[in-house]
């Protein structure tokens, strides 16, 4: 999850009320506590199992890059990830999946800046943007990730037509993301009216749900041993992270919350790759 969006979740997490519109100083305000508290994680999405160990701490995390990227093939693509974070999956992307050039973008200038300061290089670049009004010309790109981000959309219709505008002909849109059971059918009715063509869908909670069980003495270790984070902090932030007996764990686990992976095309009416 990115570093702003994970942000909002943990504040949702601690009961703080949140609004889309305007937030944007509390974006980059939770971006700063999400770096003061969470400063040893690179990649934060919930993972996905099985990973192999050789893969290292955050082997769950970069795992659902892996698995997204075999619905469509990264290297020597130009990728885009919306919602890039904390800078860890657009890195893996470059360096792991052999892509020519990746671009992360995040609402958070400061998330931004943080990712720039850990991972920027050549082929690797983060910017500033918005989910809705991509900053970039028609058919600048092969491929578009994102990851655990659409669900904080205020306009998911919105980001699903920029994305399949940004994209060549023949680019391809990797989406992971989860819902509440109940709103499922209205994101598989705004993919089906975004003009992509859905190449692949599957439900992957139980992938998500191992993960959550394989990565949790990890995650709290890092938790308890973080002296930034006070006491009273302790349980929303679990609940953030997914720990076992969390809300958000207890919601996979059940089914209340369920966990999508989507390869969408985007089809005609886009220019070809040049």
């Amino acid at each position: 999850m990115a570093l702003a969006r994970g942000g909002l979740k943990l504040a949702r997490a601690l009961g703080f009320p949140v609004r889309e519109r305007g937030y944007q100083v509390w974006y980059d305000t939770i971006s700063e506590l999400s770096e003061l508290l969470f400063s040893d994680f690179h990649c934060m999405n919930y993972g996905y199992a099985p990973a192999p160990e050789s893969a290292g701490p955050e082997r769950h995390q970069l795992g659902l890059y892996d698995y997204l990227a075999l619905q469509a093939p990264l290297r020597d693509k130009r990728v885009l990830e919306v919602g890039s974070g904390r800078g860890g999956g657009a890195a893996h992307v470059l360096h792991a999946h052999g892509a020519r050039a990746v671009t992360g973008l995040d609402l958070s200038e400061r998330a931004v800046e943080a990712s720039r300061a850990r991972f920027d290089g050549a082929g690797l670049r983060f910017v500033p943007g918005h989910a809705a009004a991509l900053p970039f010309g028609d058919s600048s790109f092969d491929v578009l990730i994102n990851v655990e981000s659409s669900h904080c959309y205020p306009d998911v219709a919105a980001f699903l037509a920029e994305a399949r505008r940004v994209l060549v002909a023949e680019g391809v849109l990797l989406l992971a993301d989860f819902r509440h059971r109940e709103e499922v059918g209205d994101l598989e009715a705004q993919v089906a009216q975004s003009g992509f063509k859905v190449g692949y869908q599957r439900d992957i909670t139980p992938h998500v749900v191992a993960a959550l069980e394989a990565d949790d003495a990890r995650k709290r270790n890092l938790i308890d041993s973080g002296s930034a984070i006070p006491d009273f902090l302790r349980r929303p932030i679990y609940h953030f992270a997914g720990c076992k007996g969390s809300p958000m764990y207890e919601d996979f686990r059940s089914g209340r919350r369920v966990y999508l992976a989507f390869a969408l095309a985007a089809g005609q009416g886009r220019a070809a790759a040049s």
